[in-house]
């Protein structure tokens, strides 16, 4: 009898063991998404198109600037144009850790670019880009030997705000969780040594 008394002791111990882990683990997790910043992505678009004087056709697809997409992304994403958003903010972040947050990509099959801006306040986010788009554009109408103009489309608009955890909520279900996971182990164990 004292054989099988130290086996459950054992298989106790250990259940709890690993319920102290998962719940060390959890907590931990629980933590890192409850302090972790959140990060928005608002997105402006740009219509680039050659020679736009005689007035602007109807956007859509456009084999002519197929060659010269490499240049307008690179002249788009350059530091000049960085610069410029920069001291046109009033920014104190440098030109290279704005190009950094800064994706440029070219919609498939279209003339517009989409400029998206990575930051953790939702409203400079989407000023940020929107400058961007704004300087991008003006500087791709005016390179000289591309004969290419360019307009924002669509500004990006403000991302609406991720709601706020809940801490309460969330550790009381975590709680729960490792409880019931600490309790399916022991019964488990109990199952096994009574065989």
């Amino acid at each position: 009898m004292n054989v099988e008394a130290a086996m459950v002791v054992r298989a106790v111990g250990g259940a709890l063991l690993i319920a102290i882990v998962a719940a060390v683990i959890v907590t931990l997790v629980s933590l890192a998404m409850f302090l972790r910043e959140p990060i928005y992505e608002p997105t402006a678009r740009v219509w680039v198109e050659r020679d736009l004087r005689v007035g602007p056709p109807a956007p859509g697809p456009d084999t002519r600037l197929s060659e010269t997409t490499p240049a307008m992304v690179r002249l788009a994403a350059s530091r000049p144009v960085a610069n410029e958003t920069r001291q046109s903010l009033g920014l104190q972040a440098s030109s290279a850790e704005l190009l950094d947050n800064l994706e440029i990509r070219r919609v498939p099959d279209t003339t517009f670019m989409d400029l998206t801006y990575r930051g953790a306040d939702r409203k400079m986010a989407a000023q940020t880009v929107n400058t961007f788009a704004r300087v991008a554009s003006e500087r791709l109408s005016d390179a000289v030997g591309k004969n290419l103009s360019a307009v924002v489309w669509e500004e990006a608009r403000v991302p609406p705000a991720v709601p706020e955890p809940k801490p309460l909520r969330n550790g009381l279900l975590t709680l729960v969780g490792v409880w019931a996971l600490y309790a399916g182990l022991t019964l488990a164990t109990l199952v096994v040594l009574r065989r």
